[in-house]
């Protein structure tokens, strides 16, 4: 039997006119090379009962054994804000979003927002954990506090997840309200439990939503489902605020407590991730999740983490 897995790759561009280049992109994991042709299909389905396949060879620089390597995939999107003093000199401060999770509680935690790094074991994470309860983590220095809800959120519904930090009394606050609590899908919750009232904050971090940081390079942590509406404030703020900021589709850029207010709606055909406040947070999407996804309400537009892979790499062109 053939293995057809032994060989992976994909041409790019997909549509060429004459003159153009076209290359392709193959992997392996257990071969060095591999015979290369280039064909013209005039029937790719193998069916016996029909006419089979039909390929025409053809003349191309390309033609002969090809080089392999292993290129990893690596799945997973989200979008990536670049470090900042208005996000590295956050003492106090909430963040917050509406979020329709698709696979909580599958034995892994999911991060929605997060300034962390995990080769450091230093930042914040707003996210799912294993059992898919909300939660809220902060650590520095080798100390980790986190506060979580008692009851793990529900398969594509609806809720508003947030967390704040008070520096000045040390509370940590994780904070649930769902948007359609009938027929037992109430998942509403406030829990608070102390934390500390200074954080020394890794430098150097991005904020990252749908995701956390691994490293300097890579992430982890996906989140698998929709967000929509994120903010960031400084200081903290009761649940039924968050509320009313995240469910607004403007907000007062003067307004001296907002740090950030993505908008997912804003520049779709792009990779472009807009902040509409004041302080210009604008970022970029890693691996382009799916976007103008249906939102929490009329009007609003969400980003949907998707799982995708590095191109393989280029071995002719």
């Amino acid at each position: 039997m053939t293995d057809t897995t032994a060989v992976l790759g994909y041409a790019w561009p997909l549509i060429v006119s004459a003159g153009e280049k076209i290359a392709f992109h193959l992997s392996s994991a257990t071969l060095d090379s591999a015979d290369a042709t280039l064909v013209r299909v005039r029937c790719g389905d193998p069916d016996p009962n029909g006419p089979g396949l039909r390929l025409r060879e053809m003349e191309a620089s390309i033609n002969g054994r090809a080089p392999l390597v292993h290129q990893v995939i690596r799945p997973g999107s989200c979008a990536i804000i670049p470090d900042s003093p208005a996000l590295s000199d956050l003492q106090s401060f909430t963040a917050g979003a509406f979020v329709w999770p698709t696979l909580p509680g599958d034995d892994r935690a999911q991060t929605v927002m997060s300034r962390w790094r995990d080769d450091l074991q230093c930042g914040w994470r707003l996210g799912l954990d294993s059992s898919g309860h909300a939660e809220f983590v902060m650590s520095t220095n080798g100390e980790t506090w986190r506060v979580a809800t008692l009851q793990p959120l529900l398969s594509r519904e609806w809720v508003l997840v947030g967390a704040s930090w008070n520096a000045k009394s040390g509370a940590i606050t994780i904070m649930v309200k769902s948007l359609d609590p009938q027929g037992g899908r109430e998942r509403s919750a406030i829990v608070e439990a102390g934390g500390p009232t200074s954080m020394p904050w890794p430098r150097e971090t991005p904020l990252v939503m749908a995701a956390h940081a691994k490293d300097k390079v890579s992430y982890a942590a996906f989140f698998d489902g929709k967000i929509d509406r994120p903010r960031l404030y400084a200081g903290a703020v009761t649940r039924d605020a968050l509320h009313r900021l995240c469910e607004a589709y403007t907000v007062a850029p003067g307004d001296p407590r907002l740090i950030g207010a993505w908008n997912f709606a804003l520049d779709i055909p792009t990779k472009s991730v807009i902040d509409m406040s004041a302080n210009r947070l604008h970022g970029a999407l890693r691996q382009m999740p799916a976007r103008a996804m249906t939102g929490a309400g009329a009007g609003s537009a969400s980003i949907s983490r998707s799982v995708s892979a590095n191109r393989p790499g280029r071995t002719a062109a």
